[in-house]
């Protein structure tokens, strides 16, 4: 029964329509313990052409102040967004555009479980 777990991947990957996220975390606690995790050997195998790869940071390094740290994000303000857009922002990840006003957006980020306002500037569309 070894190809039972590659039809579940299988069927799981073919369901997507449009989109699809997949995600893994390197860490986590085992029994109050951090334990390191390895990536499942199914993503190995998905052709690197159709990889889209985000790599987030730690929790604990979003909780830091980052107004204190030197912006050096490219200017993307020519970016026609609309709302239920899918962003990318460099330290809170994927987020989807909730509203739009000037040059400012609200986005919620789901790694993070809330909404940010941010300039339209830092994040790219995917």
């Amino acid at each position: 029964m070894e190809w039972f777990p590659y039809i579940l991947f299988y069927v799981a990957i073919t369901r997507a329509k449009d989109l699809l996220f997949l995600s893994y975390s390197k860490n986590r606690s085992y029994f109050g313990k951090l334990q390191r995790q390895e990536p499942s050997r199914f993503l190995s195998e998905i052709p690197k052409n159709l990889i889209y790869e985000i790599k987030l940071q730690n929790k604990s390094e979003h909780s830091k102040d980052i107004r204190k740290e030197k912006k050096n994000f490219p200017r993307l303000s020519s970016q026609n967004l609309k709302v239920g857009d899918l962003v990318i922002h460099k330290k809170f990840g994927l987020g989807k555009v909730l509203k739009i006003f000037g040059d400012n957006l609200k986005i919620y980020f789901s790694n993070l479980k809330e909404t940010k306002e941010i300039k339209k500037d830092f994040v790219k569309k995917i």
